[in-house]
């Protein structure tokens, strides 16, 4: 997802939190926490591309996002690509929000950007399950000869 989808999905948020009495401070922590976690994918660009243009990175994240949905096993302990992102760190993170209730709309916020995430990638999965079921109809080729097809079409690119 990008930044603009979780601060529209934050934004969406922000009723349901100030009818629970969440203060505006909170909220606001919370809004930023579900937006700025993706930071670390500029960090990762910059880190493996060398090139601190902000814009630049953008553009390369977009390119990124429009790649076939897959589902993976998220990273457990260290997500190279996306550092803030994995499970381990947010698990641990809302252990000291529980020690330390300052910390919770902060927490909450990431929480809420990584089931974002994960809802999208899962609707995403679904969405090219669809798609991919429907080329199997009355004389079509089914999956194997689309394949070769896409087989082809990405070796003439390629030349």
């Amino acid at each position: 997802m990008l930044p603009s989808h979780h601060a529209a999905g934050a934004a969406l948020a922000v009723l349901p939190l100030r009818k629970r009495g969440w203060s505006p401070l909170a909220i606001a922590q919370f809004a930023a926490a579900a937006v700025l976690i993706d930071a670390d994918h500029y960090a990762s660009y910059v880190w493996r591309i060398r090139d601190l243009s902000l814009p630049q990175a953008y553009r390369f994240h977009r390119r990124r996002a429009h790649h076939p949905f897959r589902l993976h096993r998220p990273a457990l302990v260290v997500d190279t690509h996306r550092p803030l992102h994995a499970p381990v760190l947010l698990a641990g993170l809302a252990l000291l929000a529980r020690r330390f209730p300052v910390l919770w709309p902060l927490v909450a916020g990431l929480l809420f950007h990584r089931l974002l995430d994960y809802a999208a990638s899962v609707a995403g999965v679904f969405g090219v399950l669809r798609d991919r079921s429907s080329l199997r109809g009355p004389g079509r080729p089914g999956r194997a000869g689309a394949r070769a097809q896409e087989g082809t079409a990405y070796s003439k690119t390629l030349k």
